[in-house]
């Protein structure tokens, strides 16, 4: 399998290896544009950088930031 690529194995599961800096990365599409997401099954929270925000549409003004990364 070549790293951050994917492959399927059966219906509704998706593998993927990690990529040559060991973090699983996709490319994928959030509001019909293309982004990089890094998966992590571990985390307790889902974070996403301001400018991949309005990438995909979304208003900054609107949003409330109340926490820290």
């Amino acid at each position: 399998m070549i790293p951050g690529q994917t492959t399927t194995s059966g219906v509704g599961e998706v593998m993927l290896s990690a990529s040559t800096d060991g973090h699983f990365c996709i490319n994928g599409r959030a509001n019909g544009k293309r982004i990089r997401f890094m998966i992590d099954t571990g985390a307790s929270d889902i974070t996403i950088s301001p400018q991949a925000a309005q990438r995909i549409g979304i208003d900054l003004k609107k949003l409330q930031f109340t926490q820290r990364y």
